[in-house]
């Protein structure tokens, strides 16, 4: 993302002093801007091509309910659902991860109060990201899946991305449905040719409603995360389609130990491991 993007994007939905200070100090550091923590009470912190840069800026609790106020456009109300699961969706895939105190009712989060953190990420488009597993399903002829795994924040969510604009774009475009959830796997795809994007449906359902429905050749998904999610990928792959998943794991082993994954496993010709330095290594099944 160019500094003129992230200037109207980003630091236009901030508070106009902190914004101002972001806007001073990022010419500073060398690399990319993935991260901007505001914490309430606090000083902000960037995080710069993987590196966590804490600044001289003190957040006040007043600066960050007007942050929140400008995320949402002025609109709490029309973000009440996103908020309560933890996030604002923002534009062009930025996304807004926020925690405060929760409000249970049954057990279930009802209300989200208090607001005292914000994390904004930044998609990147980064076109060779996904590049190795692209090849790997090209020569299988688009008949393997790949299970993309790593820590949180080591650019599953950029390889995806990248993968879904490969596939679904010529030379050899197949039919690709991407569930993006929380509003970012599809950051800057907008016009990749054979691309059916489910905006906001929970993993579990899009998947389900794209296999019905759109007849897709593959579908790319996001961070497999509950029992629901790994029943709807063996349900897709039973009826042969083809996976592009993550998942979070440390290690190949850690991936084979899971309690979550281990059944879903078969379902997969490829695993792709990236690690701190947003190296990837693909292994075969």
């Amino acid at each position: 993302m160019i500094w003129q993007e992230l200037e109207n994007k980003v630091l236009s939905k901030l508070s106009s002093p902190i914004a101002d200070y972001i806007r001073k100090t990022i010419p500073l550091y060398q690399g990319e801007l993935e991260e901007i923590r505001l914490r309430s009470n606090r000083p902000i912190s960037l995080t710069i091509s993987g590196n966590n840069v804490p600044l001289q800026y003190v957040c006040s609790p007043p600066e960050i309910q007007r942050t929140i106020q400008l995320l949402c456009d002025h609109s709490l109300y029309s973000h009440a659902d996103t908020i309560r699961d933890g996030y604002i969706c923002v534009a062009e895939g930025i996304r807004a991860g926020v925690c405060g105190r929760a409000v249970l009712e049954n057990g279930k989060i009802s209300l989200l109060r208090e607001i005292h953190s914000i994390c904004i990420r930044l998609p990147q488009r980064v076109p060779e990201a996904g590049q190795a597993v692209y090849e790997v399903l090209r020569k299988s002829g688009f008949r393997d899946s790949v299970l993309v795994y790593s820590p949180p924040g080591f650019g599953k969510t950029t390889v995806l991305r990248e993968l879904a604009a490969r596939l679904a774009d010529p030379p050899d475009p197949v039919r690709v449905a991407v569930v993006d959830t929380r509003y970012e796997l599809c950051a800057g795809l907008d016009r990749v040719m054979m691309l059916d994007i489910l905006y906001g449906y929970p993993r579990s359902q899009g998947m389900e409603i794209a296999m019905r429905t759109m007849a897709p050749e593959y579908i790319i998904c996001d961070e497999i995360a509950s029992q629901e999610d790994r029943q709807a990928l063996l349900n897709c792959a039973g009826s042969g389609i083809r996976i592009c998943a993550s998942v979070h794991a440390g290690s190949l082993e850690e991936l084979r130990e899971s309690h979550l994954m281990a059944s879903a496993l078969p379902v997969f010709q490829w695993y792709y491991g990236i690690d701190k330095n947003h190296t990837g290594i693909l292994t075969e099944a």
